[in-house]
């Protein structure tokens, strides 16, 4: 999958297939952009053709249950 990453070329990017992931690459974007991370997390939902970062949560079943 490609992406744009700013104003940087685009490059080969790998879309996190779980939430640990999904947390992970956002955290990272968070730090490279300077955005807040609830944004990021949204960014990267997106890129994992989801509607916002809940519905990722939704999907790939982490809850508050679940993390206990």
């Amino acid at each position: 999958m490609y992406a744009e990453l700013g104003n940087e070329m685009l490059q080969e990017v790998r879309v996190p297939q779980t939430i640990k992931g999904l947390k992970r690459k956002a955290t990272k974007i968070k730090k490279e952009r300077g955005i807040r991370h609830a944004e990021a997390l949204e960014i990267v939902a997106q890129s994992m053709g989801y509607s916002s970062y809940k519905s990722a949560l939704d999907d790939l079943g982490e809850t508050s249950q679940e993390s206990q």
